[in-house]
């Protein structure tokens, strides 16, 4: 009874010092788990870093091989030229140049260095490196494909990973559309134009599905896909009411999307 006594004259305090301590004990695990968060976002952020130089170094690498590639293609031309001046009375081995020529050509003809050569005008490397993995995957499907960017592309207006979920979704739409078509076609064009950046994304398309129901969240052509890719491109353009507009059509066999950033 004593003891009872002696603690219920502390009754207030030790009310005080249990909730101030519970109050401590909130605060320590809220900071902890908030560092936790931020050093798991820290290193994250620093994989991203890493990953983006690694891919920047690599897209250099590529561009300074491709560069070597198309020069030596021109000093091979000109080699070939200078030998059949020679060879021009020896039937035999004039025959056998132009056999080495048409044969050696055939290496020249790749289309990613058709693609390639307007790569240069791409100066962001996050956007170059998403084209060079896409034409990649479109040689790997054997679909005939065209690029063009004749303008510097570098300052763009919206976040560069919104853009490359926009291209990306765009562009394997189109891979998906063609790699079951004996002649499919994709095209891809940027132009720069009154301050505006306009991606052109156009592949044959004989499907005859509408473009409203492309652009319904589940819908698609395809058997077992899960059609999200041109919803989520309309995801996207809310986050940039001002700065994105997009234009669908379907016309002649073709399937044509343009993205317009402002």
């Amino acid at each position: 009874m004593s003891l009872v006594q002696k603690y219920e004259a502390y009754k207030n305090l030790i009310t005080e010092i249990i909730l101030f301590l519970a109050l401590q004990s909130s605060l320590v695990i809220f900071l902890f788990i908030y560092d936790r968060k931020r050093q798991k976002e820290k290193y994250k952020q620093n994989i991203i870093e890493e990953k983006s130089k690694n891919l920047e170094l690599y897209t250099q690498s590529l561009e300074k091989e491709q560069l070597k590639l198309r020069k030596f293609k021109h000093d091979y031309k000109n080699m070939i030229v200078s030998l059949r001046s020679f060879t021009s009375k020896i039937p035999e081995l004039d025959e056998t140049i132009n056999k080495f020529d048409d044969y050696s050509s055939d290496y020249f003809k790749g289309q990613f260095l058709n693609q390639y050569k307007d790569l240069g005008n791409v100066e962001n490397s996050y956007l170059k490196s998403l084209l060079i993995s896409k034409f990649h995957a479109i040689n790997l499907n054997e679909t005939e494909c065209t690029f063009e960017c004749r303008d510097k592309i570098d300052n763009l207006t919206i976040n560069i990973f919104d853009l490359i979920r926009l291209l990306g979704i765009s562009i394997d739409n189109a891979i998906e559309s063609t790699e079951n078509q004996s002649n499919g076609k994709i095209g891809i064009n940027i132009v720069k134009k009154n301050n505006q950046l306009l991606f052109l994304i156009n592949n044959t398309s004989p499907s005859n599905g509408s473009v409203y129901k492309l652009m319904n969240e589940g819908y698609s052509t395809k058997q077992g896909h899960s059609g999200f890719g041109l919803s989520n491109i309309q995801e996207i353009k809310k986050k940039y009411p001002d700065n994105i507009t997009s234009k669908y059509e379907k016309s002649d066999g073709w399937f044509k999307l343009e993205l317009i950033i402002k």
